[in-house]
């Protein structure tokens, strides 16, 4: 990017031309940019007209300004604030996924956090309401000093006089944009050393406008222009954006090729309107102007009458006051005493001065007090209810209502923002692609502001430079280098807020499910409450839902551990489940009842036990080795974990073997001991059968 300064008298032209392109643009907005010019001034409190003020300052008659416009300001930005605009990226062809969507979005949000981008909007969308327009911009930089590699930033523009657009023409239509700044002498020697108006100290470089510099500035701008160029395979012209910065008679840097198609200043409107071949430009406080200087002179003349009330003038003939001086600051001085001449000029007698009592019409002041602040609020559009006030006999639904009258009064003003940030967001994207050219590890910021980490790289070309960045925690690459994608604007409430009433209407539903189903959501509704450490309690509760339920990743190592977690507690109440089975099969072949069942059931517990120790060993097995592979910080507490429950699952089922193998044993000696017992008891018999039949015989 060429970036060298040249000769002067080579670009004597293009500074010529670039002068007469400022000027008309200048002149084109000069009778609106005068007007906005004091709606600024007057918003901020100088409400009087300086002749007015000077008049009445000179008869010493107070001069008050009683604001309600400030107010009415704060109101409809801060209701902005609480809905600010989001950018949305999506998907429109060529190759575009909703997955690589989310992820350029992400980086919007990473932009926009790392810039404190919401400064910019807010700026701009507070000086449309003062004044009727304001701007943004976006450029590139380096991040830090530690890095070659440039960063995407938006930045505000406090003076929003400062930008120029060309005469006549739209924003996207354009073909070129000022944004000219005022520096002081100082300031820009320090800036730009080498400038001929630093070398010739500001003197003797010719016939400078005089508005490009005065006894203490130096005027010097940026100009974007937008051109056009023939390339081959292309059926029309593409554009392309150059920037360069000049005062009035050299070009201080540029030009410098910009990334996109369209100018990265970002200008957003109030009213705009053609009246009569003249643009008519206004925020919220040029109809309320009328008003509001109204209530200030009535508020003032109440003030002065109420004040001058008690000290009504006084009624003398002529020739009977004595120290003039004295009787003429009698309404206005601490004066106690007054001489007087009981005579007139002509020495004939005269009474006694008296007050001229008047009676003020503080009643009627105050009804046209009264009369001003009504048409005030009804200028704005902004009444009671969106002021806070209330008279006591509405209910809650018709104040909700009346608010959102007066925040549909003003929505335009949002709704300006919100149309020139779609705009904001194409260029944007543009920014990204071009910014964004080689594999990197990016971050990506999600809704709720958490955060993530990526690869993403422009083209395939890079496809194999970016997967060496992969690492075991970042397992994806992305290509924003493919596909078309565009930018809408989300307007609602914040994400904390969202969060907030997510958590109350999770709240509710709980109560209203099987305790079963809503231990299933415990975790989301805890996630989302404001409080301590709701973090970890929500993570416990996860751990305790069927993995099942709350799917996910299943090569996430997270959702890995979970399912190995599931998966033992299960095993672990079988097992529980059978050994108690057992010690009850156990017992009953102590008591000797049901010998033979209890054997086959002996045998088939014992042969469940044994399947359930192999299915513990494989579920074992098969968590060491995703633990193994996954390398997760949880490593080594589930691999403490499996093997503490080996060895105590072991120890307990070779007891168990060893008492079953006693008990078996047992069993046996006393079926032998009971058969001989029956044997020789039936030999005993038989051989007395025997003897007594014998003896018979004989």
């Amino acid at each position: 990017m060429p970036e060298e300064k040249q000769p002067t008298k080579q670009f004597e032209d293009f500074l010529q031309a670039r002068l007469k392109e400022f000027q008309a643009a200048s002149e084109a907005e000069s009778a609106s940019r005068t007007k906005c010019l004091d709606d600024l001034r007057f918003s901020t409190g100088d409400q009087w007209d300086a002749n007015i003020r000077s008049r009445r300052e000179r008869k010493n008659k107070p001069c008050l300004t009683m604001d309600q416009l400030q107010q009415s300001v704060r109101i409809v930005c801060n209701e902005y604030r609480q809905q600010r605009p989001a950018l949305e990226v999506n998907p429109v062809g060529d190759e575009a996924d909703v997955e690589t969507a989310e992820i350029l979005q992400g980086l919007v949000r990473h932009i926009e956090v790392n810039s404190d981008a919401e400064i910019a909007y807010d700026g701009a969308h507070e000086s449309v309401v003062r004044i009727g327009f304001g701007s943004w911009r976006l450029l590139s930089d380096y991040a830090d000093d530690e890095t070659d590699e440039q960063e995407i930033f938006v930045e505000p523009i406090r003076d929003h006089f400062s930008v120029y657009w060309q005469a006549g023409a739209s924003q996207q239509k354009a073909k070129h944009c000022f944004v000219v700044s005022d520096v002081p002498k100082e300031t820009y020697s320090e800036d730009f050393s080498e400038s001929e108006l630093s070398l010739a100290n500001f003197t003797g470089v010719g016939n400078v406008p005089p508005e490009w510099m005065s006894k203490d500035t130096v005027r010097v701008a940026e100009y974007f222009q937008v051109t056009e160029e023939k390339v081959e395979g292309k059926k029309r012209p593409v554009k392309k954006v150059k920037w360069w910065k000049f005062n009035a008679i050299e070009i201080l840097e540029g030009p410098t090729d910009l990334p996109g198609t369209s100018i990265p200043v970002f200008t957003a409107y109030g009213d705009d309107i053609d009246v009569d071949g003249q643009r008519y430009l206004a925020g919220l406080i040029r109809n309320g102007k009328d008003a509001q200087r109204f209530k200030n002179f009535m508020v003032s003349k109440a003030a002065e009458t109420v004040a001058l009330a008690p000290q009504a003038p006084w009624l003398v003939a002529e020739g009977q006051t004595i120290m003039e001086n004295d009787w003429a600051n009698a309404n206005t001085g601490d004066i106690e005493v007054l001489y007087y001449r009981q005579t007139d000029v002509g020495g004939k007698p005269a009474p006694v001065p008296q007050r001229q009592t008047v009676e003020p019409p503080i009643q009627a002041i105050q009804q046209l007090v009264q009369q001003a602040g009504l048409d005030l609020k009804s200028a704005l559009g902004i009444y009671d209810p969106s002021l806070g006030q209330r008279k006591g006999d509405e209910s809650g639904k018709a104040i909700e209502r009346l608010q959102t009258q007066g925040a549909v009064s003003t929505f335009n003003y949002s709704d300006n923002v919100a149309r020139t940030m779609r705009r904001f967001g194409r260029v944007l994207l543009q920014w990204i692609r071009d910014k964004y050219d080689v594999p990197r590890v990016r971050r990506i910021i999600k809704p709720d502001g958490s955060v993530s980490q990526v690869v993403t790289h422009n083209g395939a070309e890079q496809k194999a430079a970016a997967e060496k960045l992969l690492t075991e925690k970042i397992k994806k690459i992305y290509d924003i280098g493919v596909g078309r994608y565009d930018v809408t604007v989300a307007v609602g409430p914040s994400y904390q807020t969202k969060r907030q009433e997510a958590a109350a209407t999770q709240l509710d539903l709980m109560k209203t499910l099987p305790p079963p189903m809503a231990a299933n959501i415990a975790d989301i509704t805890v996630g989302n409450m404001d409080i301590p450490q709701s973090k970890d309690i929500a993570e416990r509760l996860k751990r305790m839902i069927d993995p099942k339920i709350i799917g996910g990743d299943d090569g996430d190592p997270e959702v890995q551990m979970q399912q190995m977690q599931a998966t033992m507690q299960e095993l672990s109440k079988q097992h529980e489940l059978l050994t108690k089975a057992l010690t009850e099969a156990q017992k009953v072949i102590e008591t000797k009842q049901i010998e033979q069942q209890g054997k086959v059931q002996i045998t088939q517990l014992q042969e469940q036990t044994k399947q359930s120790v192999v299915r513990m060993q494989e579920a074992t097995k098969l968590a060491v080795a995703q633990l193994n592979a996954s390398k997760d910080l949880n490593q080594s507490f589930a691999e403490n974990e499996i093997k503490t429950y080996q060895l105590l699952h072991g120890d307990a089922h070779e007891a168990e073997m060893q008492a079953n193998q006693q008990q078996h044993e047992k069993e046996q000696a006393a079926q032998q001991q009971a058969a001989a017992a029956q044997g020789q008891q039936a030999d005993q018999q038989h051989e007395a059968e025997m003897a007594t039949a014998n003896q018979g015989a004989e």
